[in-house]
This record gives C-alpha cells, sequence and structure tokens, in this order.
C-alpha cells in the first residue's frame, strides 16, 4: 500500500511541475478540499462499524492495530464510494485529499478498535 502512495505522490508531483503557475493551487485544493477528508471518513462509517463488529468476535490480541487495520480497509471503500461522486479529478487533489480521508478513518478505527476490542 505505500509503494502505491509513493508513486500516486511522485505522478501528483509531475503533475504539478507540468501545471502552469496560475491553475496549481486549483489542482491542488479544488473547490472541496474543506469537505473531503471528512465526506469520506463520514462515508466509511458504516462499513468501519461493520468491520469492527466482525473483529470483536474474533477477539483480536492487538486491538489497536486491528482498529486501525479495520479503518484503513473502510477510508478505501469509502474513498471508492466518495470518488464516484466527487467533482475533482486532478491527481493532486485525489493524492492528497483522499489520502487525508484515508488517514483520517484508519485514526478513527484504531480509536475505536482500542476501546471496541478489548475482551
Amino acid at each position: 500500500a505505500l509503494a502505491i502512495v509513493l508513486v500516486v505522490a511522485a505522478a501528483a508531483l509531475l503533475a504539478l511541475a507540468e501545471a502552469p503557475a496560475a491553475s496549481r493551487r486549483e489542482l491542488v485544493l479544488g473547490r472541496t478540499a474543506l469537505v473531503c477528508p471528512f465526506l469520506i471518513a463520514m462515508v466509511s462509517m458504516p462499513v468501519l462499524a461493520g468491520l469492527l463488529a466482525v473483529l470483536r468476535r474474533l477477539a483480536p490480541t492487538r486491538p489497536l492495530a486491528a482498529g486501525a487495520a479495520a479503518g484503513l480497509l473502510g477510508g478505501a471503500a469509502g474513498t471508492m464510494v466518495y470518488a464516484l461522486h466527487c467533482p475533482e479529478t486532478g491527481l493532486p487533489f485525489v493524492a492528497l485529499w483522499y489520502t487525508a480521508g484515508i488517514l483520517l478513518t484508519t485514526l478513527l478505527g484504531a480509536g475505536l478498535g482500542k476501546f471496541c476490542l478489548r475482551w
């Protein structure tokens, strides 16, 4: 997963370098940058809740890591759904803000997992 993030980040930086200076800000911020990560996290919540419920029955020995993994998967699923409705298509925007949404959901999953997955 880290290799994919690095490749996308490199491609986003290349796209920014090739873009005219006047359009770089728009490529990074778009029109929805302030809400994008939070909407991704919100869309991810049903998947995260379901994963935490399933993981609770499996009695994980490392609840923080299990919650983070559930958050990562939930964030990826939420990002997929959000991407179908997001008006932004620039690679710099996607690389930055979609990743931020997935990381936010991963942190939420880790925090919830620490308490919800104890046994």
